[in-house]
């Protein structure tokens, strides 16, 4: 896939004539278009990798659909509910999702990168209970002062583990030698 066309139409109700009315119903109209776009978009992309995905890349058996069910993606244009197909291993009886895989949502996290690094860059300035309202009312995603503290643990888990790798590369596994003087 290398290119998607989407048009659509635009219609704003002049119910006032002040520029504050005009600038919150503006950006209320772009939160439902990029919503709307970035739906068709995740479609788009599930359409794809099912046509890719038709073996088990654990075992080799072939993959059936099973149904679909519901996640939550937290993204910087919003909070998006998707559908999507999940296929079920005839052979190892893994189930998996195309999309999940397809957009690097794998696992449970249904946050993206880009969420993350606003909610930990935030975090590192103010508490996690002011990074909430900021993301709330800045992106409209309710991510809960909890949830960007276990973020911040993951975070942290993952520099913590890349700084390990970094300090084996120069200096081994470090064999703590004992002399006595």
């Amino acid at each position: 896939m290398k290119e998607i066309g989407l048009s659509f139409q635009l219609k704003i109700s002049l119910q006032r004539r002040d520029v504050h009315w005009i600038e919150e119903e503006l950006l209320r109209l772009r939160e439902e278009m990029f919503l709307e776009v970035l739906k068709r978009i995740l479609k788009a992309i599930e359409e794809e990798a099912l046509k890719e995905m038709k073996l088990c890349q654990r075992c080799g058996a072939g993959l059936i659909r099973y149904g679909r069910e519901e996640r939550k993606i937290r993204t910087l244009v919003g909070g998006v509910k998707v559908l999507r197909v999940r296929l079920h291993c005839q052979g190892c009886g893994q189930d998996g999702y195309p999309l999940d895989e397809a957009i690097g949502l794998e696992g449970g996290e249904g946050t993206t990168i880009g969420v993350r690094e606003r909610a930990l860059w935030a975090a590192a300035e103010v508490s996690y209970e002011k990074t909430a309202e900021f993301l709330k009312k800045f992106t409209g995603l309710e991510v809960s002062r909890q949830k960007i503290y276990e973020m911040a643990l993951e975070e942290g888990r993952r520099i913590e583990s890349r700084e390990e790798r970094k300090r084996e590369q120069v200096f081994g596994k470090g064999v703590l030698i004992l002399t006595l003087f």
